[in-house]
């Protein structure tokens, strides 16, 4: 069978994952065509694809003029991801794009009607729905293996400073390069979290909840950025069950989480990190107990770029696509109409390890533990910075 041609647009940052996995898989059923990066130079992996011979151009127009694609992985910034995508299908490749899509609903109107328009597919990065466990899982719930879900909450507060803000142009910021991309935890960094209760509590195998509502709370602890970088957020959606989560990159502990509880008629799924590795595991009301290992894999962009590939061959589409991850990009929208409070950098607390200086509020990651206990929102425990 003739193998699938590959280009891969930023093999930096978070395409180094992918670099890896197109050169290194045994046996694969594709053939590495190219890589579109103007900075491909920085890369760690810059000298091996030349000496593996491995194209390398600075634009996607320079590519397409001399090389066909039958997938395109966009692992590019994020502000690039819709010209990017929009290129690809006009050029007859379908694509594998990382999260965040984009951060503008017509933008996400228009990659959908060129789907439609091309018969292409836009998978979307979110590792955690291409997960055989979390399909599993969301199997089992869709079987009525809980019964009706009740209430979703998790919480996940990764630390981040000026490493992570000054990595790129666009960390923390609002707009860059003309795009809108309300860089926050909620959109980007814990994403994948939000994302996952989205997924589960979606009425079929590649769909998830619809928004109805949503309330959220927001900080800006960091100096000098422009969005927030802290969240609580309860969102009601059609699955009948609230959602609350609590995100933070402002924070004293290095890394909290994810933790999460999803709460159904018949027994509750508690998801819990040991050493690194995820167990979802559930608990029913008859004492039985039933255990999804762990989505955590050693190249997580494996999976979702084999099932790209594999629905290529077979002319079908992936499980996350662009429909899949419209309700996300609803609620991203939604809690961005809240007000976002401030922190005085009087009010913060100024930390440093590894030479990596770091702000956090003082008391937000406890109030975002008690409230998350509680599955009320911080204004509920009169949380006030």
């Amino acid at each position: 069978m003739k193998k699938v041609s590959i280009l891969l647009a930023g093999c930096g940052g978070y395409g180094k994952n992918y670099v890896r996995g197109l050169l290194d898989y045994p046996e694969p059923s594709w053939k590495f065509e190219g890589v579109v990066d103007p900075m491909a130079e920085k890369s760690i992996y810059y000298n091996e694809l030349r000496e593996r011979n491995i194209p390398i151009y600075e634009n996607m127009e320079d590519f397409f003029r001399e090389h066909r694609a039958d997938l395109s992985i966009i692992a590019a910034p994020i502000h690039t991801h819709y010209e990017y995508s929009m290129y690809a299908m006009d050029k007859g490749s379908s694509v594998l794009c990382e999260k965040p899509v984009c951060a503008d609903a017509n933008r996400l109107d228009a990659l959908e009607k060129k789907e439609r328009e091309t018969g292409l597919f836009m998978a979307v990065g979110y590792q955690r729905c291409f997960a055989r466990n979390i399909l599993a899982l969301k199997r089992d719930i869709l079987d009525g293996l809980f019964g009706k879900p009740l209430q979703f909450k998790m919480m996940r507060m990764p630390r981040r400073g000026t490493a992570y803000y000054t990595r790129n142009g666009w960390a923390g910021k609002q707009r860059f390069g003309g795009e809108w991309i309300l860089d926050s935890p909620l959109q980007n960094a814990c994403g994948h979290e939000f994302q996952l209760m989205l997924f589960l509590l979606g009425n079929s195998p590649e769909t998830s909840a619809d928004l109805r509502s949503l309330k959220a709370e927001l900080w800006r602890g960091r100096p000098g950025i422009e969005n927030y970088d802290a969240a609580a957020v309860r969102v009601d959606t059609n699955a009948d069950a609230p959602i609350y989560f609590y995100t933070a990159h402002c924070v004293h502990s290095r890394d909290t989480g994810p933790t999460g509880e999803f709460c159904f008629e018949k027994g509750t799924i508690h998801l819990t990190v040991e050493d690194g590795v995820e167990t979802f595991t559930a608990r029913f009301n008859d004492g039985r107990k039933k255990h999804y290992e762990s989505a955590v894999e050693k190249n997580n962009s494996i999976q979702k770029m084999l099932d790209s590939v594999e629905a290529v061959r077979n002319k079908s589409r992936p499980v996350c696509t662009l429909a899949t991850v419209r309700p996300h990009l609803d609620c991203v929208l939604k809690a961005q109409e809240f007000p976002i409070t401030a922190v005085a950098e009087k009010d913060l607390v100024r930390g440093e390890e590894n030479g990596d200086e770091f702000f956090y509020i003082p008391g937000l990651e406890e109030a975002f533990s008690r409230s998350y206990d509680r599955a009320v929102l911080p204004s509920d425990i009169n949380f006030s910075v």
